[in-house]
């Protein structure tokens, strides 16, 4: 029996002679929580809609559960499938719409109303039984939706933006409540959104889609330290992107300029061949504010800047500065050390070389 919930190999999908998804290749293993994530447009939902089979692949396979789809209709992929729109029937109570899909499996009575009462306490919605769609809250109706589709018990879940129509608080707070529920279930959910912070919150694994291909998969953690490309770098956080020239390299220390200026900068992260170097990538945290005087002790990259621009983003500023190349830094400073930065002062950065990337793409 196969230990993975799904496996796309060479997948392929094209709309006329647009190429959609290109010859993609992932495998979910069971009880992950993995997300699809990327721009609109990227191939995403396109990706979901063939494992769901609402859409036929040009070539390549699906399998789930170890079994090839091909020619296997919706219903009988037994899987659970969450939208953005929840698609609950408005003339049906909490507890008729979470148990429609047992019924017309044939379940009796009991075991239908079993499986229901399991669910709704699953996503904490005992007692709201009686109540109809339109008596629910955002956030409620999200959850009747979410019961619904693990009420069957499936072992995989595909759920598509569920959470876009939600305000931000309540989207916050239904991240915790589904990630609880699928680490509470052992579920696989393959869950599909463009928010960057919500794949980041919620996910074991992201697989981040661009332009039809898969641009990388990893943890959030992975993605976010170790990007592969500078749109992972840009999509994944904010980052500091330049294209540099690699100048030279002795004992794992890599001096590139940034290109069109004189500034030069020093990298010890693992890098790709010298020849190969085009880009890097600087997180915004990694430039750290020299306060005073700059130590005796010299770090390695010290770039004396000006301020540009302060946005206040609460607990920190986004302090834009401009070096004397015209290099543009952002860097992230708390907003109780930053208080008395203002636009025009001169002040001095400092990045370790550990915490560049060098990137070819």
């Amino acid at each position: 029996m196969s230990t993975s919930d799904i496996e796309l190999i060479n997948l392929s999908k094209n709309f006329g002679t647009s190429q959609i998804v290109r010859e993609i290749d992932l495998i979910v293993p069971h009880g992950e929580f993995v997300s699809i994530l990327g721009p609109s447009g990227c191939g995403k939902t396109t990706t979901l809609n063939m494992i769901a089979g609402f859409i036929s692949p040009s070539s390549g396979q699906i399998r789930i559960r170890g079994v090839e789809q091909s020619g296997v209709p919706p219903e009988k992929r037994q899987v659970g499938l969450v939208f953005q729109n929840y698609a609950l029937f408005p003339h049906m109570t909490v507890a008729e719409n979470v148990g429609f899909g047992l019924k017309m499996q044939g379940k009796r009575r009991d075991e239908v109303d079993a499986q229901v009462k399991k669910a709704l306490q699953s996503v904490r919605l005992e007692g709201f039984e009686d109540r109809y769609p339109k008596a629910l809250s955002g956030g409620q109706q999200q959850r009747t939706a979410l019961a619904r589709a693990i009420a069957p018990r499936p072992s995989l879940l595909l759920l598509d933006e569920p959470l876009s129509n939600l305000d931000l608080k309540l989207r916050e707070t239904m991240r915790i409540e589904l990630k609880d529920v699928q680490r509470e279930l052992g579920i696989t959910f393959v869950y599909v959104t463009h928010d960057q912070e919500e794949a980041m919150a919620m996910s074991d694994r992201i697989v981040v889609m661009h332009e039809g291909v898969i641009a990388q998969v990893g943890s959030p953690s992975e993605l976010y330290r170790a990007p592969q490309s500078t749109f992972v770098a840009d999509f994944i956080g904010k980052s500091n992107i330049f294209a540099v020239t690699p100048i030279a390299n002795a004992g794992g220390i890599q001096r590139v300029r940034v290109a069109e200026t004189g500034l030069e900068l020093l990298a010890a992260s693992p890098a790709p061949a010298s020849s190969e170097i085009a880009f890097c990538s600087i997180r915004p945290e990694a430039l750290r504010w020299i306060e005073g005087p700059t130590p005796t002790e010299r770090p390695a990259n010290v770039l004396p800047v000006q301020i540009i621009k302060i946005v206040n983003l609460g607990a920190y500023l986004e302090v834009w500065c401009r070096h004397q190349s015209n290099t543009i830094f952002k860097a992230l400073i708390s907003a109780a050390r930053g208080a008395q930065l203002a636009t025009d002062v001169a002040i001095e950065l400092t990045v370790e070389p550990a915490a560049i990337k060098l990137l070819t793409r």
